[in-house]
């Protein structure tokens, strides 16, 4: 459809991902060189970090390529973010828990425990495919819901 007479582009998903692909090159879409292996598994490993030590891997990575890397900085940074949320949702979480232990500590179990493996289970895809793509040489955006811009 055009406006105008220009044509419109048409809308990326919010998880979109830019990795290489035969005919373009690796670094499209990014205003820097391609990232070497070293920068890719660093980024990779900042989501990793994730998985098992929380927020603490992807801030270490942030903080020593603070002033390094984009590329590292701004998967390090988007893996922090994610972290920060989740503990963000964590603690939320164990609040309405323990409102809800109140009343009855089964029904609590039986409310709480499945949210808190479902939040787990959409979390850790998205880390998944994320580390995937930053391993690639790619970036893939987690979404908003579950990664609040805390750093940048």
């Amino acid at each position: 459809m055009t406006v105008a007479g220009t044509p419109q582009q048409p809308q990326e998903p919010f998880d979109t991902f830019h990795a290489y692909r035969p005919g373009r090159p690796r670094h499209a879409g990014l205003q820097q060189p391609p990232p070497t292996r070293r920068e890719e598994v660093l980024a990779a490993a900042s989501y990793a970090g994730v998985i098992v030590t929380g927020p603490v891997a992807p801030l270490v990575v942030y903080l020593t390529s603070r002033r390094g890397s984009r590329y590292i900085r701004r998967h390090a940074a988007q893996a922090l973010n994610a972290a920060l949320t989740a503990a963000l949702y964590a603690v939320s979480g164990t609040i309405v828990g323990v409102l809800l232990a109140f009343d009855n500590p089964g029904d609590a179990l039986l409310v709480m425990v499945p949210i808190a493996v479902a939040a787990w289970l959409v979390m850790l895809t998205y880390l998944v495919r994320a580390a995937a793509a930053a391993n690639r040489g790619g970036f893939r955006q987690i979404p908003a819901f579950l990664c609040s811009p805390f750093v940048k």
